[in-house]
């Protein structure tokens, strides 16, 4: 333990009224700004080295205090300074830092050579000035002080690592067997014969037809998803991943150990295996439910305790990926059923939930989100393990109409259909997006697909107008083939593709829809299926865009005029000197937009291809005079704006809260009861 020097004595020998000769050279050189006494006294028991600094001008005009006293053991030091009205106030920095300018020493020269001399002496330094050995004297003591601090810290958490439970013996076979990626590595040949090819799933030799490199396939020995890998083609190969382990410590406490691997192909069928621990979370809770989490990662630094430090482990690059950071991980879930008896999330079925979805997940948003939303129980048990996820992950990013209503005491109030769909539900399981497709459709009287609604699910597209506005015109058998074959032949694979590509499916059925549009609006043949199924989509709708602005205008106009009728019979409405009216045309909307001073007029687009519904609210007065105009999305209303896009007026938001009630939700509400 280093001796702290004992400041209340040190005091007293802080001004030792030194004199100094006025005609010495150091007192009127323009170089010299401070001149340096020093002497060496015992205090309390001590040896210490002090340092009288004085400012060269004053003590060259009079006798004066110094403006700094440094007091220097081998163990610590400490400045005085000095002020004019006779205060004084203890300094911590090093010399060569006082008065917060980084070149003071340059500014200073010892006043004899033996005031240097003792100086050296004292610091027992090799150093060839005296501030050199006195600046690498006190950089040592900063550097112990520093440990000790460090020490004092790691301490604690050296005891909280204490006594952890043991890794599970059988870590390495579930990495090896359910989380790393596996790959069969083949002799190719041109012949027809099959090739000699090594599972690394199995270890077995294995004989495969067909194969080819970097493709995805099955081992057919034990049945895992493999990789080919050419051996001529192959080099160097690096699965890397994360697996995290959950533990109990104690009645109100629960680790979660994050484990790194790498299995490295050199050359060989046989991978070098490196698995260690990155991160650790702990978990704590009291008697009110109330949860506490502490997170713990690994960064190792000369003279240690412990390598564990608090905190979680900065990525230090910003929108760049950090394996090293990220914490969503393969989950170990062979002692969840023993670990999680007695805490909050008992019955989180979170064993089921990963074993249904067996990929990479962020542990701590599951337990959080089952803690808010006790839903999550009940919707994994009924196997909707995509709207489990969409309650755990993704709700709270979602800005649309949320396809859950947390706050519902049934299924019907839940999920927003009936017991008696809560079978088809679980043959599709939908996500968020695709549970207000299928209440859309239900509202709208359209027959469910299994097939179609389960392929939106697995290519995540959500909104209805995209699916139900082709289906005018083909078979959902014939619109997901169409669209299988065009994303896979117009998918963009990366970032640096240029050309019209598509970036997913929902991409993909945006630009089918409003090539569609456009060839009704231009009254194409759509019975045709050279024009229905173009062979080169992106071509096909590049085409019809490059009709002239009077012709699009004429399509789109079209277009809106005849959905006029229907529009009118859904949502026309009048009360309190108020009505609800649909646009005749897309010119209509475009000037609803010029007069009311908002961009409703850039809707056109998104009208037509069904994306949205625009709606202007008029009083029954003044029929033809723009007063609020209204976006209805999802049979939701998205949006209302008045002039200058305010928001509407008091009167507007009480008409539109009941036109919202009886005729809005009205279709849900009439086929509920």
């Amino acid at each position: 333990m280093m001796k702290k020097i004992d400041k209340r004595t040190c005091r007293k020998v802080a001004d030792p009224h030194l004199k100094f000769r006025k005609d010495n050279g150091l007192l009127h050189c323009d170089q010299i700004r401070y001149v340096v006494r020093t002497a060496v006294k015992n205090i309390s028991g001590t040896r210490v080295l002090v340092l009288y600094i004085y400012e060269a001008k004053k003590v060259a005009q009079a006798p004066c205090p110094p403006l700094f006293t440094v007091f220097q053991t081998q163990d610590d030091f400490a400045t005085l300074k000095h002020y004019d009205n006779g205060n004084c106030q203890w300094r911590t920095s090093t010399t060569g830092n006082l008065n917060r300018d980084c070149y003071f020493t340059k500014k200073c020269a010892f006043y004899t050579p033996k005031d240097e001399k003792r100086v050296l002496d004292y610091c027992k330094s090799k150093r060839d000035t005296g501030f050199g050995a006195l600046s690498w004297l006190q950089y040592g003591i900063n550097n112990r002080k520093e440990l000790e601090r460090r020490h004092k810290k790691q301490q604690v958490i050296v005891e909280q690592m204490e006594d952890l439970p043991h890794i599970p013996r059988d870590l390495k076979g579930f990495i090896q067997r359910e989380s790393v990626q596996h790959f069969i590595f083949y002799t190719y040949h041109t012949s027809k014969k099959p090739m000699e090819g090594y599972c690394t799933g199995c270890k077995h030799e294995v004989q495969v037809l067909g194969a080819k490199h970097n493709e995805n396939g099955i081992c057919p020995r034990c049945g895992r998803k493999i990789i080919f890998k050419s051996r001529g083609k192959r080099g160097y190969i690096t699965e890397r991943g994360t697996v995290q382990v959950m533990q109990r410590l104690s009645e109100k406490e629960l680790i979660v150990r994050f484990f790194k691997y790498y299995y490295t192909y050199y050359r060989k069928e046989v991978p070098e295996i490196s698995v260690y621990e990155n991160s650790r979370l702990f978990v704590s809770w009291d008697e009110n439910g109330k949860v506490s989490e502490d997170w713990y990662h690994t960064s190792y630094q000369s003279g240690d305790l412990t390598p564990w430090k608090k905190g979680q482990r900065p990525t230090y690059i910003y929108y760049q990926y950090s394996f090293e950071g990220d914490m969503s991980a393969h989950l170990y879930y062979r002692n969840l059923d023993e670990v999680l008896v007695g805490t909050p999330w008992q019955y989180s079925q979170l064993k089921t939930y990963y074993q249904k979805d067996p990929t990479p997940l962020y542990l701590l948003t599951y337990l959080r989100a089952y803690q808010k939303y006790p839903m999550l129980e009940y919707l994994v048990k009924l196997g909707l393990i995509r709207l489990a996820t969409y309650v755990a992950y993704d709700m709270r990013r979602d800005n649309s109409k949320k396809a859950v209503n947390l706050q519902g005491k049934s299924v019907k109030e839940v999920l927003g259909v009936g017991k008696d769909h809560l079978p088809f539900l679980k043959e599709v399981d939908p996500g968020g997006q695709q549970l207000i497709m299928i209440r859309e459709m239900l509202n709208r009287g359209v027959p469910l697909n299994r097939e179609l609604l389960k392929w939106c699910g697995d290519h995540r597209v959500g909104k209805t107008a995209k699916v139900l506005y082709p289906l005018k015109y083909m078979t959902a058998h014939k619109l997901m083939r169409y669209a299988d074959e065009q994303f896979a032949k117009f998918r963009r694979k990366n970032y640096y593709q240029s050309g019209h590509l598509f970036s997913d499916m929902d991409n993909m059925l945006s630009d089918y829809c409003d090539y569609l549009c456009m060839c009704e609006g231009l009254d194409y043949d759509l019975k045709n299926d050279f024009v229905l199924f173009p062979r080169n989509l992106p071509e096909a709708h590049h085409k019809v865009n490059e009709l002239s602005d009077k012709e699009v205008s004429a399509a789109y106009d079209n277009q809106i005029a005849k959905a006029f009728a229907e529009m009118q019979r859904r949502y026309q409405f009048s009360k309190a000197g108020l009505m609800i009216v649909p646009p005749h045309s897309g010119k209509e909307i475009v000037e609803e937009g010029h007069k009311l001073h908002h961009c409703v007029g850039s809707y056109v687009k998104k009208v037509v291809n069904q994306d949205s519904i625009i709606l202007f609210v008029r009083k029954e007065e003044k029929p033809d005079e723009p007063y609020c105009t209204v976006e209805v999305v999802d049979g939701d209303v998205n949006q209302a704006r008045g002039y200058s896009n305010a928001e509407p007026p008091a009167r507007v938001q009480a008409f539109l809260s009941v036109w919202k009630n009886e005729v809005l939700y009205a279709p849900a509400l009439d086929r509920a009861a």
